[in-house]
């Protein structure tokens, strides 16, 4: 087997729940208005308030940047091989490769039952992935 038989793409997705991802910038963004108006109403500043504030920011800070995790994606002349397990579209399943329009985002292929199942490569790789899988490219 070349390597012509083997296509891969590593792809970088956040290891936390996307939830995570929208609370932590909506507490920061209260707290930041909560110190400003206390600061604009001649008010004392609160320690504790700006201990959440920069804690809330840390853990936004982390959570967005810092625990992103790496999965390789990869397809031979047997399967495209998903990171998840259970996942793999075997080639002889698949009826086709769906060509790229130009608001793709990922390489989709149609299967036998005429479902269309994305693979999560790129969609400058339908082509390869169309020979290696020697399936047509509509």
């Amino acid at each position: 087997m070349g390597d012509e038989d083997v296509v891969e793409y590593q792809l970088a997705r956040s290891a936390v729940q996307r939830w995570i991802l929208w609370v932590l910038p909506i507490g920061v963004l209260g707290s930041i208005l909560v110190i400003v108006g206390r600061l604009i109403g001649q008010h004392r500043l609160d320690v504790g308030q700006l201990v959440v504030l920069i804690v809330a920011t840390a853990c936004w800070l982390y959570a967005r940047f810092a625990t992103r995790r790496r999965s390789a994606l990869t397809a031979d002349t047997g399967a495209i091989h998903l990171p998840t397990p259970m996942r793999d579209l075997y080639w002889n399943d698949v009826a086709h490769v769906q060509a790229p329009t130009r608001w793709s985002d990922v390489v989709r292929v149609v299967m036998n039952d005429g479902t269309e199942k994305p693979t999560g490569f790129p969609p400058e790789y339908a082509e390869r992935l169309a020979a290696v899988g020697r399936k047509p490219l509509r």
